[in-house]
């Protein structure tokens, strides 16, 4: 049977801060891929939906990418408001972003400050699925 967290966010604070989690301070951290990957494995869940945090168009199309680039993440919820930011939102999708960029998010300190050190969170899940 597989199992699919309905509800999960993915946001790094650096690039894109949540001022809602100054209530929450267990929240005021980044929540990457990695991240990601270590809960769903250690839950036994296969997959997850990832749901938007923010209220940006930015944020919106950054969330749109996630499951074209990662396994784990099988669809998103994205906030929009009107029509234009549909319309955005569907040429984005039709717009790949370059693989030096996802090289350049793989390989950043905050993302490499929660994988397990020798592990490759992105390739040992894609040969898992």
């Amino acid at each position: 049977m597989t199992v699919i967290d309905a509800h999960v966010h993915l946001w790094d604070l650096a690039a894109r801060p949540q001022p809602w989690t100054a209530e929450f301070p267990a929240l005021q951290r980044s929540f990457l891929l990695p991240d990601l990957e270590l809960v769903l494995d250690s839950h036994g869940v296969d997959a997850a939906v990832a749901v938007q945090a923010g209220d940006t168009t930015g944020e919106t199309l950054d969330l749109l990418q996630f499951p074209m680039r990662h396994p784990a993440v099988t669809s998103v919820v994205a906030g929009m408001r009107t029509a234009a930011e549909v319309r955005t939102a569907v040429r984005y999708l039709a717009e790949p972003v370059p693989d030096a960029a996802w090289t350049e998010l793989e390989a950043s300190a905050r993302l490499g400050e929660t994988a397990h050190a020798g592990e490759d969170p992105y390739t040992d899940r894609r040969r898992r699925a």
